[in-house]
């Protein structure tokens, strides 16, 4: 079973959980659609009949024979039962005081995924409301009986998250920095994967990709990331030091302004998957591996302007500019 989150679809008109056949998906992946999902949960409209004006289903866990669901909207973590099917709000978790003129006066935690926690209850990311500030995102701690506490605080954007193989604590996603005044709103190579420890201290485990929102592991302990920009799911291998010098360079691109070809040298990497954006960040030349040493780019049918070639090597992910005249 393949469960898909918080889809608005036209079939089923409301908002909720949509569930597939994992064997009916296609080797390598397709896209989904509403009309091939074997379930549909509305829970939006239970949510709702609870007082809350707004509703977004984000993630969901299974716990025995009942179902929790995270509402990023409704700010909430909700049970239901699975014998009667009546929904229980477990948590609602708070607002911030927002420090900043920009936005309103207090921040919404926005919560994202639930994972068990070994110990009892459950864990609960979230990603802060706008203006999106570096450090609002929290890792709450949820008992069964709703009491919540802060498990770890002074995260950023965590869109993410899954249980640690070793049991101890939790992997967590940082989707992205977020920038008003960057062309793309998101940095470009800002995310990166944590592991929190169950006493509170983080490692790194991969950084300089993104922006992403997904996050699987493996029993090998793989990672497995998506990427907005370039529609792929990134493997990243167990064991391998994948953290990334934020200044370093991973690969050269000449001419800069060019007319009509774009040399993309790899450096010392074996490969990279790469795509072209323009500043507003649409894909104007789809993704693309490159093996050879230096390898051309033809940019001649693009207008004149600013554009962006993102890339992704085994080291991480950045995005270079160039000027097309």
């Amino acid at each position: 079973m393949l469960v898909v989150f918080g889809l608005t679809d036209t079939i089923f008109g409301s908002h909720g959980l949509l569930f597939f056949d994992r064997k009916s998906i296609t080797k390598g992946g397709h896209t989904l659609k509403g009309r091939e999902a074997i379930s549909f949960l509305p829970t939006a409209k239970e949510v709702r009949r609870q007082g809350n004006r707004e509703s977004h289903t984000y993630s969901m866990l299974v716990d025995g024979c009942d179902m929790l669901i995270v509402d990023a909207a409704a700010n909430a973590l909700l049970r239901k039962d699975g014998l009667t099917g009546v929904y229980h709000k477990v948590a609602v978790f708070p607002t911030t005081h927002n420090p900043t003129p920009v936005g309103p006066p207090f921040i919404d935690p926005v919560p994202t995924r639930v994972v068990a926690n070994p110990g009892g209850g459950y864990y609960v990311s979230s990603l802060s409301g706008f203006p999106f500030l570096d450090g609002f995102a929290k890792i709450y701690n949820v008992a069964v009986d709703g009491t919540t506490t802060v498990f770890k605080d002074g995260m950023t954007m965590l869109t993410d998250m899954v249980a640690s193989p070793d049991g101890d604590g939790v992997y967590a996603l940082q989707m992205a920095l977020v920038r008003p005044d960057s062309p793309t709103f998101f940095v470009i190579g800002s995310g990166n994967v944590t592991h929190v420890h169950k006493n509170g201290s983080v490692d790194t485990l991969f950084n300089g990709f993104g922006p992403t929102a997904g996050l699987a592991v493996d029993k090998e302990e793989n990672l497995y990331l998506t990427h907005l920009f370039f529609g792929l799911v990134i493997k990243v291998e167990a064991m391998k030091s994948a953290v990334v010098d934020d200044n370093g360079s991973q690969l050269s691109i000449y001419p800069n302004p060019t007319t009509d070809m774009l040399n993309v040298d790899l450096l010392d990497n074996y490969n990279a998957i790469v795509c072209i954006t323009d500043a507003t960040g649409k894909v104007m030349i789809s993704p693309r591996s490159l093996s050879d040493k230096v390898s051309q780019i033809d940019v001649s049918h693009l207008a004149t302007g600013s554009y962006f070639l993102h890339y992704i090597t085994a080291r991480g992910s950045k995005a270079h500019a160039f000027i097309k005249y």
